[in-house]
């Protein structure tokens, strides 16, 4: 009986300190660690808030100085009587900047903070720029390369480049857009014989400007200008034991080109003048009896060039019945070139045109194919960059040679036409 007694005394003074614990709750305690995850504009805040058992909630407080102004939304922490671990992504910051945070938690007992922390967001990278190899390179002009990285930033690039160490010259900025891979890049400078450049890559964003190191080319020295020889082929016929050619060349062209008619398996060959007067090539010659019962096969002629104009040769077939190959002058139109026209309805195969340029020394010949159907043909190709810049360095004009070479089975003879593309 005292016992129960005792116990219920006991019972009823414990009631008013466990009201008074429900009554009269804590603060919460809060602790914040360095910031993680720190990007250009964004970073992790981490922490712990233990609510000591009444509902708690937090937030991060953060700004530019310890005054703070601004913060994350709200986020509840619970009623436990054990700390609690916090994570709040903190976003829409500023590139290299020093932020201020800290970690405020609120319960019916108050407002506890921490300590006043603060981080650094990270710097917006500045473009990556490597430079490459000259080439190809010539008299007075020369192709440079590299890579432009923009780094997740929009991105110009141009070539600084000059005489000797020199970088005083500068090619118009190209954009590069703003991927985050290495972006191969080149321009074609126009240049002076025989000289020394030295030229370096430089590429600029808002977070900066990169340069790359410095290389050096030559220049090759000068070469004298040949003008083409234009030579085609508008007539190659035959009749009976003769074979009659008449084939345009330029009145410059100087020397005896050699012919080769192939027919029946055997070859008739000779030398022939040119009339530089007119600027033709023109004869009548006999051929073998068994060319002649024939009555087709493959003419060929070749002019060994001067120190004016260049070499060339075409190659054809002669036959009695003509093609009719008809067109307009071909044109580069947008990196691209295009020509079309007529011929004979019963040609099969293909039309071929063909540009010829000087590049430095050396002599260019580019050949494209066009598909004949119903009697029309048309090509329309896209010239590729390197085709585009050493058009872009030619020394003297672009000459097109439009050739169809004949169809066996009609004893169709091949023709020619020729045409200056560019100046």
């Amino acid at each position: 009986m005292i016992r129960r007694l005792l116990l219920t005394v006991s019972l009823i003074l414990a009631l008013p300190a466990a009201a008074a614990a429900q009554t009269n709750p804590v603060p919460p305690l809060v602790t914040t660690a360095a910031a993680s995850s720190i990007t250009t504009n964004a970073a992790t805040i981490t922490g712990t808030v233990d609510p000591n058992g009444a509902a708690t909630t937090y937030e991060i407080q953060y700004g530019t100085s310890s005054a703070y102004g601004l913060r994350s939304s709200p986020r509840n922490a619970g009623s436990g009587g054990d700390p609690v671990a916090i994570s709040v992504r903190l976003t829409g910051l500023t590139q290299n900047t020093i932020y201020h945070y800290r970690l405020v938690a609120t319960n019916a007992a108050g407002v506890r903070s921490s300590a006043d922390r603060s981080l650094r967001t990270q710097a917006t990278p500045a473009p990556l720029v490597t430079i490459g190899p000259a080439g190809p390179i010539f008299a007075r002009a020369a192709t440079v390369t590299g890579t432009v990285n923009p780094r997740g930033n929009p991105t110009r690039y141009r070539f600084e480049f000059g005489r000797g160490t020199s970088l005083n010259l500068r090619t118009a900025y190209v954009d590069a857009g703003d991927g985050t891979v290495a972006l191969p890049v080149a321009r074609t400078l126009t240049l002076r014989p025989s000289q020394t450049y030295s030229y370096r890559l430089v590429a600029v964003s808002a977070a900066g400007t990169a340069r790359s190191a410095v290389r050096r080319f030559r220049t090759a020295g000068e070469c004298a200008t040949r003008h083409p020889a234009k030579l085609s082929i508008a007539r190659a016929s035959t009749a009976g034991d003769f074979i009659d050619v008449l084939a345009p060349i330029t009145s410059r062209a100087s020397g005896r080109p050699l012919v080769d008619y192939h027919a029946a398996g055997q070859h008739t060959r000779f030398t022939v003048p040119i009339n530089t007067a007119s600027g033709w090539i023109r004869f009548r010659r006999s051929v073998t009896s068994a060319q002649a019962r024939l009555g087709t096969g493959i003419l060929t002629i070749a002019y060994a060039g001067d120190s004016d104009t260049r070499a060339q040769s075409v190659r054809l077939r002669a036959a009695r019945n003509k093609a009719r190959l008809d067109l307009s002058r071909p044109q580069i139109v947008d990196g691209r070139i295009q020509a079309s026209g007529t011929i004979s309805s019963s040609a099969r195969g293909v039309v071929r045109l063909q540009l010829s340029y000087q590049l430095h020394c050396a002599s260019r010949l580019l050949e494209l194919r066009g598909s004949i159907a119903d009697g029309r043909w048309s090509i329309d190709e896209p010239l590729s960059p390197q085709t585009l810049a050493e058009i872009g360095a030619r020394i003297g004009a672009v000459h097109s040679y439009t050739l169809f070479t004949g169809y066996l089975p009609a004893r169709m003879r091949g023709e020619m036409r020729a045409f200056q593309v560019l100046p």
